[in-house]
């Protein structure tokens, strides 16, 4: 891949409130991804069925504090590729707030606790053959 096109796809575009007197920013990643999901097929009505496959995007290591992200409802499907088995009837994702989560862990005379709330963004794949 050429570097013109490496900088076009590897993107990311910063919008900050730095210059407006306020504390934050957006990041936009804009770089290509390819994600491969195994999801549980039901194909009691094959070869006329239809499926539905949810995937959580979240963050594992940062609470809402530190880490808050929105994702548009409706993903682009602008690079998407059409195949001959699979129609792509929606594929939208929702923003999902556990607000109040504690776990405390012990250890010998250790003790360890956090808290806080998290955000997840479920993602739904809806596709027909």
């Amino acid at each position: 891949m050429s570097r013109d096109e490496t900088e076009r796809y590897m993107n990311i575009q910063v919008e900050s409130q730095y210059w407006k007197g306020e504390n934050g920013s957006q990041l936009s990643f804009l770089y290509p991804a390819i994600y491969t999901i195994t999801c549980r097929l039901n194909i009691r009505f094959f070869p006329y069925d239809r499926q539905n496959c949810t995937l959580t995007i979240s963050s594992w290591t940062n609470s809402m504090s530190a880490l808050d992200y929105y994702a548009d409802p409706e993903v682009n499907l602008a690079s998407f590729i059409p195949n001959e088995e699979w129609d792509v009837k929606s594929f939208k994702i929702f923003r999902h707030e556990v607000s109040a989560v504690v776990v405390h862990l012990s250890g010998g005379t250790d003790h360890y606790g956090f808290g806080g709330g998290w955000k997840n963004g479920p993602v739904q794949l809806r596709s027909s053959r």
